[in-house]
């Protein structure tokens, strides 16, 4: 009998230690999962205030001039290659830039030689504003 003890209390440890060892490990995961969501999304909110200061500050490259967008500017923007326009921004995700009004609708830009399009950017990015889809720099 008092053997069936001993098995019984060496079980129960090992079955402890067992949970002990699996909650850690699920404890890491959890860490490293976290912090890399939230790293990324913080590269993610430089990289756009990046952008937004380039095209709205006094850069060389700003589409802006003083409150109003500059129409040859923009175009400008427009005519310029996705890549070569990532490489002037110095950002490293993709993006696509958009414009919207005081409601918040999608204004399209644009062009005579390249058309209006819904932003400047990345075309395999899908925009969705209102339930509605987008595809990126898509010409209307």
């Amino acid at each position: 009998m008092r053997r069936g003890k001993t098995w019984a209390q060496v079980w129960s440890i090992d079955l402890f230690i067992a949970v002990v060892i699996f909650l850690l490990a699920l404890g890491v995961f959890y860490f490293f999962m976290t912090h890399n969501s939230s790293s990324k999304q913080s590269t993610l909110q430089v990289e756009s205030q990046l952008i937004a200061d380039k095209l709205t500050g006094d850069e060389q490259g700003s589409v802006v001039n003083g409150t109003s967008v500059d129409d040859t500017k923009l175009n400008a923007v427009l005519d310029t290659p996705y890549d070569q326009l990532k490489q002037q921004l110095n950002v490293r995700d993709d993006f696509c830039i958009i414009f919207k009004d005081q409601n918040g609708n999608l204004l399209v830009v644009g062009n005579g030689t390249s058309g209006n399009r819904t932003g400047i950017g990345n075309g395999n990015l899908t925009l969705n504003i209102s339930g509605t889809q987008y595809p990126c720099g898509e010409e209307y």
